[in-house]
């Protein structure tokens, strides 16, 4: 029937920004914005404190370093320091993917990103395990 209106076909005089107001934003972007901030202030005593312990070494050497983060606090600084640093990279390369990345390659991406970085962290897990259990 000509002109028959139903449902979303109605004639609506409001704008683009009309519909949008009051809908309020995703809710995940604050939210992000804190962990990134938090996360980089966590490294900032975490990092140097890294490269301090790696500078006093004699050498770079296996067993220097087993000896090293052999300690209780010592591992659990590099525990911190392991876990906080991939936490805020998955971060970061999230952003730029959702930012700069568009279709099925920023969903490929942010996949491949996230799994990428769970295996990472369990890896570094299992390597500061392994390295406290040296006898």
């Amino acid at each position: 029937m000509v002109g028959t209106l139903r449902g979303a076909d109605t004639v609506s005089l409001r704008t683009p920004l009309g519909h949008a107001e009051g809908l309020g934003s995703a809710g995940h972007g604050t939210g992000h914005w804190w962990a990134q901030r938090i996360s980089a202030v966590a490294l900032v005593p975490l990092a140097p404190w890294f490269l301090w312990r790696l500078a006093s070494l004699p050498t770079l050497l296996y067993e220097d370093l087993l000896n090293c983060f052999q300690g209780l606090g010592d591992a659990t600084l590099l525990t911190a320091f392991v876990l906080t640093l991939l936490y805020h990279s998955e971060l970061g390369v999230r952003v730029v993917l959702e930012d700069y990345v568009g279709g099925g390659l920023r969903v490929a991406g942010l996949i491949v990103s996230r799994l990428a970085h769970v295996v990472l962290a369990l890896a570094g897990l299992l390597a500061i395990a392994r390295i406290v259990t040296q006898v």
